[in-house]
């Protein structure tokens, strides 16, 4: 794999900016096309059964349920518009892949859907002279589009948990090829007449780490191998993958890792678990050597 797709060298600005524009706007309007008329049928077929059952309460909730069904349906098209782009243009899926798709793509699809919705309702509500009709639907759609929010951010980093060991089994693979590649070919040798060395040969190390903050510092180090300590800090926060320690915290509130890391009292704490992450690395050459 050339440098330059090196998946440790994406960020999610980055994958937003070489993405397949032209590509990637032929699926939005697909997709949309087809989830606008999937979301019409829905609510004619609401609102037929409303007037069937006589009851005007009926239509408000049932439109909320069927708005996040189809959302949801909606941001999983688009996640899968976004990977199988990526792959026709040849690269491999990685960390940065999954943050760029929430960011730039989910978070924007859902702050859609409200708006759309609360437009929709507030016309409604004055076409019909019925104000705050829909009072209790916007609220209750803000509360399950939180919920969906929050469930996709959760597979997405599960996706990109996923991608970061890929990529460390991929970069470990080469590892054990390498004897091959330096050692010059020989015929075998009988099996009276074995072959020696005066080299020691050492078990390959894993790492496999328990704790989630060591796991959340080499997956950024995976992602971003000349990161610094406060970059580091950084992501973990925005990814959210791992709790600042007990530790770590100065007030029980604490929750951020950079604040943690700008203070003195702190900070050599938190240099000293990620020069550790970092030394464990460069052991399986996950990491350059200095």
């Amino acid at each position: 794999m050339p440098e330059f797709e090196s998946p440790s060298k994406w960020t999610p600005s980055l994958v937003h900016k070489s993405i397949d524009p032209v590509l990637l706007n032929d699926r939005r309007v697909t997709i949309s096309e087809e989830m606008q008329e999937a979301i019409r049928l829905d609510k004619r077929v609401a609102r037929a059964e409303e007037r069937r059952r006589g009851n005007s309460g009926f239509f408000p909730d049932e439109w909320v349920r069927l708005e996040i069904r189809r959302t949801d349906e909606w941001a999983e098209k688009l996640v899968n518009a976004w990977i199988e782009i990526w792959e026709i243009q040849g690269r491999v899926q990685c960390h940065a892949l999954f943050s760029a798709i929430f960011d730039w793509e989910l978070a924007q699809l859902f702050s859609t859907r409200m708006s759309c919705f609360q437009r929709e309702s507030e016309r409604l509500e004055t076409t019909t002279r019925q104000a705050g009709r829909f009072a209790g639907a916007r609220g209750l759609l803000a509360m399950e589009m939180g919920k969906l929010r929050s469930k996709w951010h959760r597979k997405l980093n599960v996706a990109a948990r996923e991608g970061m060991y890929k990529l460390i089994r991929a970069r470990q693979a080469p590892l054990g090829a390498q004897p091959a590649t330096i050692s010059p070919v020989v015929s075998p040798q009988p099996k009276s007449a074995p072959a020696t060395t005066n080299a020691k040969v050492r078990p390959k190390k894993r790492l496999n780490y328990r704790s989630d903050v060591k796991l959340a510092i080499q997956m950024e180090l995976v992602r971003a191998s000349g990161a610094t300590n406060l970059e580091i800090c950084q992501a973990i926060d925005s990814n959210g993958n791992a709790e600042l320690p007990r530790n770590w915290q100065l007030k029980p509130s604490d929750r951020e890792f950079e604040k943690a890391y700008r203070d003195n009292r702190t900070r050599p704490r938190i240099e000293k678990m990620i020069s550790k992450v970092r030394r464990d690395m460069r052991d399986v050459h996950l990491l350059p050597k200095r």
